[in-house]
């Protein structure tokens, strides 16, 4: 055998190597994706939890919201404040899903988040107005206020925004 058939199995050995390596490097990637992926919809689930945990945990919480609905004027002004920052801390939930789901590529995590914000604004006056005073983030306030201004009916929220769930979930 010569020095350049030598060479050829070394180089044929070398693509092989690298091959190996490309497929190996793939592999990890796509895991670290997944990885990603699911740490993304486990810090949805998380946040909602503690964005509704009030609500859920507090029955005279929950009332309180509901009677603000027909008008916070008629709460004292320890009770605003409640209201107002849990309308709030539901906005930035909103924002927060629509954010995270259009950086990880998640369009139907950014459509729930448009569908809460739009919900909370068509339902509650308190949403309504945080959602006139603040600036929100302009690619959620768009597809938000296209909602709004399409008059679209409140409905089943995962059914209506993601599109792929197909139970019954009333918020």
């Amino acid at each position: 055998m010569n020095w350049d058939a030598i060479g050829a199995i070394g180089e044929l050995i070398s693509a092989v190597a690298v091959m190996i390596t490309l497929v190996y490097l793939t592999l990890q990637v796509r895991q670290s994706n997944r990885l990603m992926q699911a740490q993304h919809r486990e810090t949805n689930r998380n946040a909602v939890i503690q964005t509704y945990d009030p609500i859920v945990r507090d029955k005279q919480f929950a009332d309180l919201i509901e009677l603000s609905r027909e008008g916070i004027s008629a709460l004292d002004s320890s009770d605003q404040r409640r209201v107002f920052e849990q309308t709030r801390n539901e906005l930035l939930l909103a924002q927060s899903q629509f954010v995270r789901g259009s950086l990880m590529g998640d369009s139907r995590a950014a459509k729930i988040g448009v569908g809460l914000a739009h919900r909370a604004i068509a339902t509650h006056p308190v949403a309504r107005r945080l959602w006139d005073d603040v600036e929100w983030d302009g690619d959620f306030a768009l597809a938000v206020n296209e909602l709004l201004d399409a008059n679209e009916p409140i409905q089943n929220q995962w059914r209506v925004y993601s599109g792929e769930i197909q139970e019954e979930h009333r918020f």
